[in-house]
């Protein structure tokens, strides 16, 4: 017993002595990763950042449930899978339906642009599967200047918009506004949603979920939001972004689900304070 024992030292003694310096190895990877910076002048329907996503990435695919607050899958996947991230704070949606995914919650004409990288290894997000979608929304500008859109649209489209923004060398204040409102969208053969919903379910277990005759011909969806921002150059080195947005949507119709939305309402605060070359 006591020979093993001391054959077995002898042993890792030799593996250890033989052991070889590797030098220093790097591994590199390249993500793949689409830059969209036009995406408030573009997109005419401020009230759904999903639907601009699926026109102007390949990759990301549109999950359809109404007018607005629709949904998307990056790579295949979706849910929690896709991380959503607005000016590097994590956006998360309430319902466990869906009825409000992370990007209903952040209003195009308020970014300044999006960035959307594919693959699971981004270390700078925790938690992502399928890629993530990072929105840098607007800063103050300091020279004063306003905004005011008015846009019309199929299916009764209406938008009304106005932005204001200026200061100075130390503070800056950005306030936007808008109101989005629409009727039912309608299909190839001009059924609404309310029509869809009948035919689907007309003579199926399903036949009680029909929209009651006076909600038949109601809007789709109206959507209210507001955002103010701050921006403070604290020194040369300190910066400070103080951003409050709200988002007020009502009677938003979900022609695939069992149930619509009576309101939905969010408020995102985020607070930024960046201090650069700690090491000076």
């Amino acid at each position: 017993m006591d020979k093993k024992i001391y054959l077995s030292i002898v042993c890792v003694l030799a593996i250890g002595a033989n052991a070889a310096d590797l030098g220093t190895i790097d591994v590199t990877g390249v993500t793949d990763t689409k830059i969209i910076s036009n995406v408030s002048n573009e997109d005419v329907k401020s009230a759904d950042l999903a639907e601009a996503l699926y026109k102007e990435v390949p990759s990301i695919n549109l999950i359809r449930r109404s007018g607005i607050a629709n949904d998307i899958t990056l790579r295949g996947q979706k849910r929690d899978n896709i991380v959503v991230t607005m000016d590097d704070s994590k956006v998360c949606g309430a319902c466990p339906n869906r009825m409000d995914p992370p990007t209903s919650h952040i209003v195009t004409a308020n970014i300044n642009s999006v960035k959307v990288s594919e693959g699971p290894y981004d270390v700078e997000e925790f938690g992502n599967l399928s890629g993530s979608v990072k929105v840098t929304m607007k800063k103050p500008t300091k020279k004063l200047k306003g905004n005011v859109e008015s846009t019309i649209g199929s299916f009764g489209y209406r938008k009304v918009g106005a932005s204001v923004s200026g200061g100075n060398d130390k503070v800056r204040l950005l306030l936007t506004g808008s109101y989005e409102n629409s009727e039912q969208y309608k299909d190839g053969s001009g059924n609404t949603v309310s029509k869809q919903i009948d035919k689907a379910v007309t003579g199926t277990k399903f036949a009680g979920y029909k929209f009651q005759d006076r909600y038949k011909d109601m809007d789709a969806y109206t959507k209210k939001t507001a955002m103010a921002k701050v921006y403070v150059d604290v020194n040369d080195k300190q910066d400070m972004q103080l951003s409050y947005t709200a988002n007020r949507s009502d009677d938003v119709l979900y022609g695939n689900s069992k149930m619509d939305a009576i309101y939905d309402n969010s408020d995102i605060i985020n607070f930024k304070y960046t201090i650069r070359d700690l090491n000076i």
